[in-house]
């Protein structure tokens, strides 16, 4: 009668008694495991693990040019954090002036802004009917950004 055979592997440096089955299973893995290290070689497939030391990881010391500094999303949190808190505390009767006041004359103002070189200016949404009487050629000089409120004003007036 033939004596069945014992198939055992190594586990963490010991021997461990396993069936047939597992250890066909095993081998099978640490073969293709094998395989596919010798095909890397052939065609001269680099690793990032082969970068690997005691203290960093070959991977992270490859700087990802793609994303955002780590540094600069923090940068960007506290900046935005702390606009909502100044936009939360802002009065809506409270503009970048420090007043809202009714522009009676707009078409003069923009006139006047044209004339000392000004690009855009920020109008009440309450002007927008005066402002029909704008000429043709102050119209083609500046662009007219309306809001509705100290905050659409305080927005508005960033992001330009």
């Amino acid at each position: 009668m033939a004596e069945k055979k014992e198939y055992q592997i190594k586990v963490q440096g010991q021997l461990v008694s396993v069936t047939e089955e597992v250890y066909l299973t095993y081998y099978r893995m640490k073969r293709r495991e094998l395989h596919l290290e010798e095909k890397d070689a052939k065609h001269g497939v680099f690793h990032y693990s082969a970068l690997d030391t005691a203290e960093i990881n070959g991977e992270d010391a490859i700087p990802d040019l793609t994303s955002p500094r780590v540094e600069d999303v923090v940068t960007d949190k506290l900046i935005a954090e702390k606009l909502h808190q100044c936009l939360a505390q802002l009065d809506k009767e409270v503009n970048l002036g420090g007043s809202i006041d009714i522009v009676h004359n707009p078409v003069t103002l923009v006139e006047i802004a044209v004339e000392k070189g000004a690009t855009s200016i920020l109008m009440p949404v309450s002007c927008r009917r005066q402002l029909f009487d704008l000429s043709d050629e102050m119209a083609t000089k500046i662009d007219i950004q309306f809001y509705l409120d100290s905050r659409d004003a305080l927005i508005k007036s960033i992001i330009e």
